[in-house]
């Protein structure tokens, strides 16, 4: 098939999957058959069948590969068998099949932060604010109207034909002027540096899949309360505290209040009292690792809580006279 069909369109998304699942067939090495389902389930995961399958769509592929050390590590190899792969498919003069890729790491923060503010341009009428988070950084960009725009980037970037690239984003997340999840936006949101997810928030529910692994395989799908979905919750809430303040966030707030609550029936012996303050103990335990680490109240009331739990006075309820 030539890049143009012959009605002088481009291939749609769909046709290129169907072309890759052909070639199933006829793949032979265990590395091949790797970067075929690498690139089939990137195209199902990231686009809708009916898009047309572009050179920046291609290139994206790259991008949100190289995330993954197993790719880094094997980048040459990856490139000839995708141009193996699709062969056919798009013409040989393809441009992302004819740029050779390297991967570099950005070590001092610094520089990381002056690339990324050359890189990532705010429209018009935008703030933009760079926060270093988790082995790279955080972009925020601030609508004139309130609503929020969040990426997250690796300190790793692709040398491409003497330029430097962004690889990523795998963490990419919309708000609204009142910051909470655009309901109109697909979000994507990484848990782990293998895991990540692709879902949509409205009603009360989040709704997607979670994806694991280097070659973009589906995990499960969901349709729940976000804090049901307990990675998802945390990673979102260790990503929010960076610009929503905690004393205003609901989570946080019924948490404090639930410590407070465990405290009291400590100091009135409850008979539930220990099994109780255990519980909120472990959510709260949880709560400061992952969402709001060093927030000094909730470190005191963590502190402050395991002591009680710790005095002989309360570990037993009181016996009515």
């Amino acid at each position: 098939m030539s890049f143009r069909t012959g009605e002088g369109r481009l291939p749609t998304i769909k046709e290129g999957v169907d072309f890759l699942a052909k070639k199933k067939k006829i793949t032979g090495s265990s590395f091949e058959n790797k970067v075929l389902r690498s690139l089939s389930n990137y195209l199902q995961v990231f686009f809708q069948p009916h898009q047309s399958f572009t050179e920046s769509i291609l290139e994206s592929f790259f991008s949100q590969a190289l995330y993954y050390q197993y790719w880094q590590e094997n980048l040459r190899e990856l490139e000839t068998v995708v141009t193996r792969l699709l062969q056919g498919f798009v013409p040989s003069d393809f441009t992302p099949l004819r740029k050779t890729r390297q991967v570099i790491a950005i070590q001092n923060q610094e520089n990381l932060l002056s690339f990324l503010r050359r890189k990532i341009l705010p429209t018009k009428g935008e703030r933009r604010a760079l926060v270093p988070f988790e082995e790279g950084v955080l972009v925020l960009l601030l609508s004139p109207h309130g609503g929020l725009r969040v990426r997250h980037y690796p300190k790793e970037v692709m040398l491409m034909d003497g330029d430097l690239e962004l690889i990523g984003p795998r963490l990419s997340l919309v708000y609204d002027e009142h910051l909470e999840l655009s309901a109109r936006h697909e979000q994507m949101m990484s848990v782990s540096f293998m895991d990540f997810y692709r879902f949509r928030h409205q009603g009360g529910l989040v709704e997607g899949i979670r994806f694991t692994g280097y070659e973009f395989s589906k995990k499960y799908l969901f349709q729940e309360p976000l804090y049901k979905e307990v990675d998802l919750f945390y990673a979102l809430k260790s990503v929010e505290r960076h610009f929503i303040n905690p004393q205003s966030d609901p989570f946080y707030h019924e948490l404090i209040t639930q410590m407070e609550k465990a405290q009291k029936l400590l100091r009135d012996r409850h008979v539930d009292a220990h099994v109780v303050a255990s519980q909120v103990l472990k959510q709260a335990h949880m709560a400061y690792k992952k969402a709001f680490p060093q927030d000094r109240l909730l470190h005191l009331m963590i502190c402050q809580l395991e002591a009680q739990l710790k005095t002989p006075t309360t570990l037993m309820p009181s016996v009515s006279s």
